[in-house]
């Protein structure tokens, strides 16, 4: 079935609900739901579906009731409208923080004290492999299975890191799980270990153009002219899919592999008269 918070556009969402429901409902057509929500246009959906109308808070509150949302997707498909037909970045920013908060998701934001899983980059990387890896106490095993390789001391360090932050928890087998799902920074965190983290992993970024084969790889770069306006919605974008790949993960049953996916967006050059005080100096 089509998730709703798998989605950040609600006419790509309607579009596949209404294909969805056509095919599992039989007799099922766009003409009854018109109906009921009291519009004689026959080609209303179609052209709020292409872009060519919008939805009033009216028509969305009458939508909601006629596809049979739940109060939570009702809410959700709401500001998922608001969210689409925003016309200011300013708009875009209010209701994308409130899908945020709406948003049904197992992944849980760090706490301060949490962030030292950052403190060294295979940490993360142990604490993710442990999730389909059955370990209890051979650290040479599970050191072997880091890539690039670390040894026994540094994955029973990792391990007990891990513990300690309350991140992991050894279960009545002796068998080390994972204490919750998916974990966050959230947004804009501001963090020595993690500025640390995402520089290590960009030199593991480097090292897999050798070691790794391009199959098993995506990296590419861009080299873009922007403007300013339009340089915070690529970044409101950015954390948006990020999100997105966490939601996907959360659905997948058949985890083998630990991947990192670093995501890189900066200036790389300067506008007249500005200064980076850290590279002056």
């Amino acid at each position: 079935m089509i998730n709703i918070y798998d989605y950040q556009n609600y006419r790509l969402f309607l579009a596949d609900f209404l294909n969805d429901k056509k095919q599992l409902e039989k007799g099922f057509s766009q003409r009854d739901i018109l109906k009921k929500m009291g519009i004689t246009s026959s080609g209303f959906l179609s052209n709020v579906l292409s872009g060519r109308n919008n939805l009033t808070t009216a028509q969305v509150a009458a939508l909601s009731a006629v596809l049979k949302f739940k109060k939570a997707d009702a809410e959700y498909f709401e500001t998922l409208v608001l969210f689409t037909q925003a016309q200011t970045l300013e708009e875009k920013n209010t209701y994308y923080s409130r899908m945020v908060k709406l948003h049904k998701s197992k992944y849980k934001t760090l706490k301060p004290d949490q962030l030292s899983l950052f403190a060294k980059w295979h940490y993360a990387v142990i604490r993710e492999l442990i999730y389909f890896y059955e370990f209890r106490d051979d650290y040479k095993e599970l050191a072997r299975m880091v890539d690039p390789p670390i040894s026994p001391k540094e994955a029973e360090d990792a391990i007990a890191e891990l513990e300690r932050i309350g991140l992991i928890e050894k279960d009545a087998a002796g068998m080390y799980r994972q204490k919750s799902g998916i974990v966050s920074t959230g947004d804009e965190i501001r963090s020595f270990h993690v500025a640390n983290f995402i520089l290590e992993t960009l030199k593991h970024a480097e090292r897999s153009l050798d070691t790794v084969p391009s199959e098993l790889r995506d990296l590419s770069a861009l080299t873009l002219k922007v403007s300013p306006e339009k340089m915070k919605e690529i970044k409101t974008e950015i954390q948006m899919f990020r999100k997105k790949l966490l939601r996907m993960v959360e659905s997948d049953a058949g985890q083998t592999q630990v991947y990192q996916c670093n995501i890189n967006f900066f200036p790389v050059t300067k506008t007249k008269g500005e200064q980076y005080a850290k590279n002056e100096q």
